[in-house]
């Protein structure tokens, strides 16, 4: 699970990367700084993310994730 430190901390780098909060839930970072949270669908027939929100309040993923469900 991604903790708030972890959230803030998170810097952007040359490339796109993502950080893991668990059960298909991420938070991609972008090289030009934004912050974006993504879903990975459960079943193998939807390969496409999904885009929930972005993180201007600091919430974890998780409680996003039960907010949206």
């Amino acid at each position: 699970m991604l903790t708030q430190y972890v959230l803030t901390n998170a810097k952007p780098r040359e490339k796109d990367y993502k950080l893991s909060d668990g059960d298909g839930l991420y938070l991609l970072v972008k090289a030009n700084g934004s912050k974006l949270w993504r879903t990975r669908p459960v079943k193998a027939a939807l390969l496409a993310a999904i885009g929930l929100t972005l993180s201007q309040d600091g919430q974890t993923g998780s409680d996003r994730c039960h907010a949206c469900t």
